[in-house]
């Protein structure tokens, strides 16, 4: 017997975000499939990482198969340059399951030794944690992040967009920005979208900062220090600065469904040496390759293949003196 990485697997420890008696906070919105109650849409296609601080250029290849039916979706992705780095993403009409090895977060002397994480996100919204070697943000944001999923982020005619990209839940860096949106005609597809600098957004004391509600809270002098010292970084940003930029490029159609077939996403730092300007950090860029309907099919289990540790954002919660960020337990698998 294999233990698959099911809901009734995960409700170990829970009982321990009770003791708080306090309420969780999650967003459960967005598009969650493209199809209807017959078929099975399969995308394939592949994407890069280039990063620009390395000499000569650092650069990942991964492949992806996304798949969407009316009960939900999955993407799966692997590293071309590191086979063992993979991952499988899956939501189910309520949660968003994430199993991965992150052998591309490892230190060079332990690429080889495999470490199995489990994630589990409420809701449609994908806000990864500092595991995610695979970058499995970007296919969710281009086959499942749309305008009206931001448009519940928008007040006073703002839209603070939690940025799903790594380290989120780890940084203050992703925080105090405003999103900017540029759409196709059908308003269903985002054309362009900036991450724009405003200070106007900070709040007012750190500890505020420290307790945004997706933010993992440090509870550790040095995690604290840590935190404080990236939000004073994010301070220095100059307002109306591009952190971070969305463009697609191409859209496919096909019987009556349409989305995003080419994408490219950047990641910008202010250039201070020069005084103004920006520096590109990251350059990603997403395309699809193969589109086809299927009868409908079920959705890939996410079974461990070693011991996998859990960390189970279900079980967020807080109240005015302390917080419970995530439920953590192993997941074992049972001898055959």
């Amino acid at each position: 017997m294999i233990a698959k990485f099911h809901i009734s697997r995960c409700l170990l420890f829970a009982f321990q975000c009770l003791v708080f008696g306090i309420s969780s906070y999650y967003q459960a919105f967005g598009q969650d499939s493209f199809t209807n109650d017959r078929q099975t849409l399969q995308i394939s296609g592949h994407y890069s990482v280039i990063n620009e601080h390395t000499t000569p250029l650092e650069t990942n290849n991964f492949h992806f198969v996304a798949l969407t039916a009316s009960d939900g979706w999955s993407i799966t992705a692997t590293n071309d340059n590191n086979l063992k780095d993979y991952g499988l993403m899956r939501y189910d009409g309520t949660n968003i399951y994430r199993l991965g090895t992150d052998v591309g977060n490892a230190p060079p002397g332990l690429k080889n030794a495999l470490q199995s994480y489990g994630f589990i996100f409420p809701g449609s919204f994908y806000l990864p944690d500092n595991q995610d070697s695979t970058h499995f943000f970007l296919p969710w944001m281009v086959f499942h992040l749309t305008p009206q999923m931001l448009q519940h982020f928008e007040h006073n005619g703002v839209i603070q967009m939690p940025c799903p990209w790594a380290n989120f839940r780890f940084s203050l860096l992703n925080h105090g920005d405003k999103c900017m949106l540029q759409l196709f005609d059908d308003n269903q597809i985002i054309k362009h979208m900036d991450i724009v600098r405003d200070s106007g957004l900070d709040l007012k004391t750190d500890e505020d900062e420290l307790r945004r509600s997706i933010l993992d809270y440090p509870f550790e002098i040095s995690a604290r220090n840590e935190v404080l010292e990236m939000l004073q970084m994010r301070k220095g940003i100059p307002d109306g600065f591009v952190l971070f930029s969305y463009d697609c490029t191409e859209v496919y159609h096909t019987n009556e469904v349409s989305f995003p077939s080419a994408v490219q996403f950047s990641m910008f730092w202010p250039d201070y040496k020069k005084g103004e300007g920006s520096i590109t950090n990251f350059e990603y860029t997403l395309k699809v390759d193969r589109v086809e309907l299927l009868n409908n099919i079920n959705m890939p289990d996410l079974i461990p293949s070693a011991k996998t540790r859990v960390s189970d954002y279900r079980y967020q919660a807080t109240n005015s003196r302390t917080k419970y960020n995530y439920a953590s337990y192993i997941l074992l698998i049972p001898a055959q």
